[in-house]
């Protein structure tokens, strides 16, 4: 077990790719079996070692591939992405929020303005 040159996680279940994406997400892919790919978000090593676990590790192998795995995970892995755009504009501040009543007035007034209202 251990993790190759190429990246990938050698275990006792096959070859892992593990991708670690933005915001906590990572993607799980078997290299050497056509078996379905696993994407999770996980927030900490012990979660990774519980999906490892559900994809047919044992829990030691599981814990220690996940600790592995983990060390090579990337610092833009906490960074917040696009994965929920509703909300990341609300997140920023009155500034957003502002903008978006002045575009929604802006509309407003070119519907009455087309309308011959005004």
């Amino acid at each position: 077990m251990g993790v190759e040159d190429d990246g990938l996680l050698a275990t006792s279940a096959g070859r892992l790719r593990v991708t670690f994406g933005w915001d906590c997400w990572v993607t799980l892919v078997h290299v050497d079996r056509a078996a379905p790919t696993c994407s999770r978000r996980v927030g900490k090593p012990r979660e990774l070692a519980a999906v490892l676990a559900e994809l047919g590790l044992p829990a030691e192998e599981a814990r220690v591939a996940a600790a592995e795995a983990w060390t090579r995970r990337p610092a833009e892995a906490t960074r917040p992405g696009d994965a929920d755009p509703w909300t990341l504009p609300w997140d920023t501040g009155w500034g957003s929020l502002a903008l978006f009543a002045i575009g929604l007035a802006c509309i407003a007034l070119l519907a009455l303005v087309l309308a011959g209202k005004v």
